[in-house]
């Protein structure tokens, strides 16, 4: 999705959609919705761009700095949920290879390159 022309002239419209995709982006990440967390990445990406716009050529008022703050830290929670997410499939991955023998299963980086394999010591279920 490309952000509209009224939106790159309003910061307040900008901010709106950021806030907007944000929490969608925190229910997608909930609800594992990959086909809505890619959709959104872009539009995320999209309204990032017309902030970017926006702050190259003025200043935003107190209350529009104090939204970009909160906007921020809405962005945060969402990356630290990421990293959560992604420890826990680590951790999945790592008791399946092990269930599987002590064969090593497959990880991504989260650049979606491959990493390393990981292996571990025991299989599942083994004290």
């Amino acid at each position: 999705m490309s952000v509209s022309p009224e939106l790159n002239r309003e910061p307040s419209s900008v901010l709106a959609r950021l806030r907007a995709v944000l929490e969608a982006e925190h229910a997608a990440l909930i609800g594992g919705d990959a086909d809505a967390i890619e959709r959104l990445a872009a539009e995320k990406l999209a309204a990032c761009r017309a902030l970017e716009a926006l702050l190259s050529v003025g200043d935003l008022t107190p209350p529009l700095k104090e939204e970009l703050r909160r906007l921020g830290e809405t962005n945060r929670a969402n990356g630290a949920l990421v990293g959560a997410l992604l420890q826990n499939a680590e951790a999945m991955l790592s008791a399946l290879g092990g269930a599987a023998g002590g064969s090593s299963a497959s990880v991504y980086r989260g650049d979606g390159q491959a990493a390393a394999s990981l292996s571990t010591g025991r299989p599942l279920g083994k004290a």
